[in-house]
């Protein structure tokens, strides 16, 4: 059985487990995350969650449960999105004034607070990108210091009681340079599977976002 694995990367795949050759599909996920300088994969084992890293072949179990880019992937001439999910609660704004807003990643183990870079819409879901401005106990290698950017993936799927829940992507992508205008919404950087786990997840109440654009 496949093990899925909260994944640090320095342009190498790594996960754990036996599984038959991997498939083009599979192969294709790998390409669309192997260019981050860290990517952190959410995983979820019925009731509990986890967050894990593999560096150098080596698993470690971290625990459970300002920059103006040049371009900004959004379809409008302003964007936002604010809202909190059980790691993430951030608010940002981009338009003609520039870019306005900030952003906390608390992951229990590790927690990190967010100047707002840039604001990426399409449609109905927004990636949030934030300039790391303090960093509390981040792993001890690879990207998550301060200066660095942070981007995470939501969804808001409406408003009311019969709609669905509001959803965030099961990755935390870390990088050293901007990446604004390029992990955008619709960017293979946000793969709806990998290998095989559903990275789309549910927002449980009272967590909820908004994106406007």
């Amino acid at each position: 059985m496949k093990k899925l694995i909260m994944l640090m990367s320095f342009g190498l795949i790594l996960v754990t487990g036996c599984s038959k050759e991997g498939t083009s599909d599979q192969i294709e996920q790998e390409k669309s995350i192997e260019t981050a300088d860290v990517v952190l994969i959410y995983k979820a084992d019925g009731t509990n969650s986890t967050w894990e890293a593999n560096f150098d072949g080596e698993t470690m179990v971290y625990g459970n449960g300002s920059t103006t880019a040049s371009t900004n992937g959004n379809r409008g001439e302003s964007a936002h999105t604010h809202g909190s999910t059980p790691y993430f609660t951030f608010s940002g704004t981009q338009n003609n004034g520039g870019t306005h807003g900030s952003a906390t990643v608390d992951l229990g183990f590790a927690s990190w607070t967010l100047e707002t870079e840039c604001v990426m819409v399409e449609g109905n879901e927004a990636v949030y990108g934030g300039i790391i401005t303090e960093a509390i106990n981040p792993p001890p290698f690879g990207a998550g210091k301060v200066g660095d950017f942070i981007y995470f993936k939501v969804f808001d799927n409406g408003q009311g009681s019969n709609a669905d829940p509001d959803q965030f992507h099961g990755f935390i992508r870390f990088y050293g340079t901007s990446r604004c205008g390029v992990v955008t919404p619709s960017s293979g950087a946000w793969p709806p599977t990998f290998f095989g786990f559903p990275m789309i997840i549910d927002i449980e109440a009272p967590g909820s976002v908004k994106v406007n654009n």
